[in-house]
């Protein structure tokens, strides 16, 4: 993850790309037991709009939808 972090929650930061000159929203993850990982939902140019959905996801943790492959729709 890039190490510009412009807004930190608890489980959620906001940094800046340089490369691709955006403002990423990562999210920390479980990966197990022993595992914890860093996953980028989301991606904007526009900075308080990477802090919305940053504030967005931090109140909403329990209600943040499954990716397609997690749920138990069978299409």
């Amino acid at each position: 993850m890039p190490s510009d972090v412009i807004y930190d929650l608890d489980g959620i930061k906001v940094v800046w790309s340089q490369r691709y000159a955006v403002y990423e929203v990562w999210q920390l993850i479980s990966g197990g037991p022993d595992d914890i990982l860093w996953d980028c939902v989301a991606d904007t140019p526009d900075q308080e709009e990477a802090v919305l959905i940053a504030d967005d996801l931090f109140f909403k943790q329990e209600e943040v939808p499954q990716d397609y492959y997690e749920s138990a729709i069978d299409f």
